[in-house]
């Protein structure tokens, strides 16, 4: 009997379905400019370090590759001048605001210039950071957040 009750709840157990669902963010951004900075999927810039341990005592490495667009095709070799101007050193703050920790980060860019070619409308580069082992060692585990700002001249 009691292998017949075993092997009767485990057959309800295996017809039991199980679901769960998430809410889908659906956006899109229509802008009025001629040049368009995002990264190569056309979706905002994120430098990701992904999981970091507050145990770790290496460098963190992280890259991603941005474009330029223009909107309609350039005539002749057009020169861009790149910049972070928010900074090459932006600092991390823990998101939770009641936590103070920090953490320094370096950043830089593949190339100060570039260009988009006759012709061409897009420009690819990239924008690498580091952070050091001993700014994530023994910091409070969570997100940290921080920003700078890729601007692009032409020239």
């Amino acid at each position: 009997m009691k292998k017949l009750l075993l092997v009767s709840s485990l057959l309800v157990l295996g017809a039991t379905t199980f679901a769960a669902s998430a809410p889908v963010k659906i956006q899109a951004e229509i802008t009025a400019d001629n040049l368009i900075i995002s990264d190569i999927n056309g979706r905002p810039i994120l430098l990701d370090f992904g999981k970091i341990s507050n145990a770790a005592t290496t460098a963190s490495n992280a890259q991603v590759e941005y474009k330029v667009t223009s909107t309609s095709a350039v005539t002749g070799d057009t020169t861009l001048e790149m910049e972070l101007t928010g900074g090459e050193t932006p600092v991390l703050a823990h998101t939770n605001q009641t936590i103070s920790d920090t953490i320094a980060t370096t950043i830089a860019l593949d190339k100060a210039t570039g260009t988009i070619a006759d012709g061409g409308t897009e420009y690819r580069g990239f924008i690498r950071g580091t952070i050091n082992g001993a700014d994530s060692n023994a910091k409070t585990a969570g997100m940290y957040e921080g920003q700078s700002e890729l601007t692009v001249t032409v020239k």
